[in-house]
């Protein structure tokens, strides 16, 4: 039974990821690796960071913060191992002489150049709007508190900051039997406090 929703962190947000949750119907509350930079007073105020650009989609060009149009000049694909392939656009400006803004903005001596993917482009967006609802900021905040905690515990209380095994099937067995070290000493714990009840 596939979940209502599905929250983790950053490393997470890949375009295969959010791809095959979609392809599922599963709505992800998961930043993209950029999302926290994104979100920082500095890149908000960056008038040379694509972010605060403007994308025109009937001419396929990004707009800078001068006006003048980065137009695309090609294509890339990147493989993932699992066999994943997203396809990178690669954008220049052929107006950059002359520009006020240019020593701000590149050191290129060919112009600013850009890359963008369509499709994770669309995912981040959609993403962004998930996380920044008022529902979407109480799953995430629950989620710190759930899961981080426990992190925390078990590399400082517990002492674990590295597997002494290699290989997945075998990491997968020493985190289970630290995973159940952990809630054992929780239980225990918790057996030790006195009743609230006369």
């Amino acid at each position: 039974m596939a979940p209502k929703r599905l929250i983790a962190d950053a490393a997470y947000g890949s375009e295969e990821n959010c791809a095959k949750l979609e392809a599922k119907n599963i709505p992800a509350l998961i930043p993209y690796n950029t999302y926290e930079k994104e979100n920082t007073r500095k890149a908000k105020k960056n008038p040379h960071h694509q972010q605060n650009w403007t994308y025109k989609e009937e001419e396929d060009v990004w707009i800078c913060a001068n006006g003048k149009k980065l137009v695309r000049t090609g294509t890339s694909k990147q493989t993932t191992e699992s066999g994943y392939t997203s396809v990178i656009q690669h954008c220049q400006c052929h107006e950059c002489e002359g520009c006020p803004f240019r020593l701000a903005c590149t050191t290129s001596k060919y112009g600013r150049t850009t890359q963008w993917n369509p499709v994770y482009h669309e995912q981040k967006q959609k993403a962004r709007e998930r996380l920044e609802s008022e529902e979407g900021q109480a799953w995430h905040r629950q989620r710190k508190t759930d899961m981080e905690s426990v992190f925390g515990q078990i590399k400082q209380n517990r002492g674990f900051r590295r597997f002494v095994l290699r290989g997945l099937q075998k990491v997968s067995i020493e985190w289970g039997l630290i995973c159940a070290a952990h809630n054992l000493l929780k239980k225990a714990a918790r057996d030790k406090q006195p009743s609230l009840t006369a």
